[in-house]
């Protein structure tokens, strides 16, 4: 999942920053030794269509490695650290993306 901060993107700010925000899964066992949530910087001129053409473009990555546990699962998206480390209030999100992708354990 992709996360930026909205008001920052509307101003033509980027900042570094870790946002508030966090994923779970119902009906899956996470497996805590695959899943990050990481602050990577991206190119400028890749994302042209953005106010911050000059500077580079910074968002939220995260990551979730999960076993199913069940024939369906729910995935919950939260405005709330999951760590306790930011703090959420006042915060306006954007979700880019979220994609599932199979995982082969060796």
């Amino acid at each position: 999942m992709i996360v930026a901060d909205k008001r920052d993107i509307e101003a033509g700010l980027s900042r570094e920053q870790r946002l508030a925000a966090s994923l779970q899964i119902e009906g899956a066992e996470v497996l805590p030794d695959g899943g990050y949530q990481s602050i990577p910087v991206s190119s400028p001129w890749s994302h042209e269509q953005l106010p911050f053409k000059n500077g580079p473009a910074w968002f939220n990555h995260f990551r979730v490695l999960f076993r199913a546990t069940a024939e369906t699962a729910r995935i919950e998206i939260s405005v709330q650290a999951a760590n306790g480390e930011s703090d959420p209030v006042g915060q306006d999100l954007l979700i880019n993306y979220v994609q599932v992708q199979p995982y082969f354990e060796e």
